[in-house]
């Protein structure tokens, strides 16, 4: 698999999966791009909702995967999601 880090992506649209895991529909340079997390916790272990970052810029570091005939950016834990300052 081959790692990447893409900055500057605005989650447009968050689909939860009943195990916990999301799709974010993400937008960067007004190209499409889709961010599939693992279910997240944050540094106390505490889940985090992914819809929580609905409307935020956020920068991700993960690997690339092809799902369904596309590809998409596989993050496997919160800590390699980064919100954004600047909106």
């Amino acid at each position: 698999d081959t790692s990447v880090e893409v900055k500057g992506l605005k989650v447009l649209s968050v689909a939860l999966d009943d195990n916990g895991e999301a799709t974010l529909a993400c937008e960067a340079d007004e190209l499409p791009v889709s961010v599939r997390t693992a279910p997240l916790y944050d540094e106390s272990n505490a889940p985090v909702n992914p819809e929580s970052l609905l409307g935020k810029t956020i920068d991700v570091r993960g690997f690339i995967k092809s799902y369904h005939g596309n590809y998409q950016i596989k993050v496997f834990a919160y800590k390699a999601i980064t919100v954004s300052t600047e909106q």
